[in-house]
């Protein structure tokens, strides 16, 4: 139990806040950005280079680390994704990292120091010739850091959505807001940091330094694992404060971290005790854009429906998945979905939703608990796991849980719940016999590998 134990804060409900979609997003983090006075540290996949949206957060960042204050600005993205080359809006090849780069890192003719520090981590598992070879999308397969976390002073938003303009116009995820809360800030603040540590740097010309714990990950595999568990690892499962500190309290948020590739499954052994403690007649549902179940999640679930609870899924329709209408084999991932999702139907007797909402894309994932006899959940978990192989083997990984006890919590989450599935259609055997979900070679190939890799 020590590997997976987290530590639990005490807040108040007033403290918590859900956004309700991508634009009230956007603008609480680059207001986060611009109002914070001590600290920000950012964690996302990426940051995207295609829109004026995203161009705000890059110049927010960009002048709170010229302005002269004492702010300590750290960014963390994904080593991979950061440096696969893409057209910006006039055409231009460009990435993450050089965008990054040009707006954060000082220059040589700068007389002010900036306080800021960008880092990419890089998975050790691409490695030897596969690292040499292969093209930069395809590295990302083996995993990536997919945290999306954002530290603003004592604030804290955690979600499932990048830093893109597509995560600030149309396509919808969940936000949580937790505001004045300076131990889970804190706690955040230093998961972050130690990842940094094993990150590389981002130099001022968009090269990468060396990694500041002197462990590279593809050269000592080894000893950079031991060391991630030695620090990362002991952050998460570390103590929290003691909650009789807190006798106001009436909600409690627990942040979950999880790496399987070192054996790192906090959040995964944390999913599986939820679901497995809901009690008959309870409702346990949960939401994925992409419903390709890791089998330890699916075998929890299939006993508590046995078990008299009432499951149900959310989940992106063909034309919802972010690969609908994409070029090359790529395009058939929407269709490799639907025949997961159909034996998912099969095998469990659970209700299905499907998002399908006009030009827009679904991206949401977390559960919502509600107890028996009772119409509000007392519990849900918002983050970046996809309750996946992929969240559980390859990708790392973060979320927090909220339990609340407090009447108006309640109602706001299932106010949350209740709007994303308004964009939602109850799915029944027939829907899949549809022309657009009928599978075919390719579509079966393509779900045979998204199982481990998507």
């Amino acid at each position: 139990q020590a590997r997976w134990r987290a530590p639990t804060f005490a807040v108040r409900a007033e403290q918590v806040e859900l956004l309700d979609g991508p634009h009230a997003f956007q603008e609480a983090v680059v207001r986060g950005v611009k109002q914070a006075k001590a600290r920000v540290a950012v964690a996302s996949l990426y940051v995207g280079i295609e829109s004026t949206l995203v161009d705000e957060v890059y110049l927010a960042l960009e002048q709170r680390t010229k302005d002269g204050s004492k702010l300590d600005v750290a960014v963390l993205v994904d080593g991979w994704r950061a440096t696969r080359p893409t057209r910006d809006v006039d055409g231009r090849w460009t990435s993450t990292a050089r965008k990054l780069a040009e707006h954060l890192q000082p220059k040589p003719w700068e007389e002010k120091h900036r306080k800021v520090r960008v880092g990419l981590y890089q998975t050790p598992a691409m490695r030897g010739l596969a690292r040499k070879l292969l093209p930069p999308r395809y590295k990302e397969v083996v995993g990536v850091h997919h945290v999306k976390a954002f530290v603003f002073d004592d604030d804290v938003l955690i979600t499932g959505a990048n830093l893109s303009h597509d995560y600030f116009t149309a396509r919808q995820d969940r936000y949580l807001h937790l505001r004045n809360a300076k131990p889970v800030a804190d706690h955040m603040a230093k998961l972050l940091d130690a990842v940094m540590d094993l990150s590389y740097p981002l130099q001022a010309d968009g090269s990468l330094g060396n990694i500041p714990c002197g462990i590279d990950p593809h050269q000592q595999p080894k000893e950079f694992k031991n060391h991630f568990n030695d620090t990362v690892g002991a952050i998460a499962t570390a103590q929290g404060p003691a909650l009789e500190h807190a006798p106001d309290a009436d909600t409690y948020v627990i942040p979950t971290f999880q790496m399987g590739q070192f054996d790192l499954r906090q959040d995964e052994e944390y999913t599986k005790a939820v679901i497995s403690m809901a009690e008959p007649g309870s409702q346990l549902r949960l939401a994925s854009a992409y419903l390709n179940l890791a089998k330890s999640y699916e075998l929890c679930m299939a006993k508590a429906v046995q078990n008299g609870v009432d499951l149900s899924f959310l989940t992106a329709s063909p034309q919802a998945n972010g690969f609908f209408g994409a070029k090359g084999p790529a395009g058939y991932i929407p269709r490799a979905y639907s025949i997961l999702e159909e034996r998912l139907y099969q095998r469990l007797k659970c209700h299905i939703w499907e998002y399908s909402r006009p030009g827009w894309q679904f991206h949401g994932k977390g559960l919502w608990y509600i107890p028996p006899n009772q119409r509000t959940p007392v519990l849900t978990s918002i983050g970046s796991p996809n309750f996946g192989y992929r969240s559980i083997r390859r990708d790392m990984e973060c979320q927090l849980y909220l339990f609340t006890r407090n009447s108006n919590l309640r109602k706001t989450l299932h106010e949350e719940m209740e709007h994303l599935h308004q964009h939602a259609k109850a799915i029944d055997p027939t829907d899949f016999q549809h022309e657009g979900r009928r599978s075919g070679p390719m579509a079966r190939a393509a779900m045979n590998l998204i199982r481990h890799y998507l």
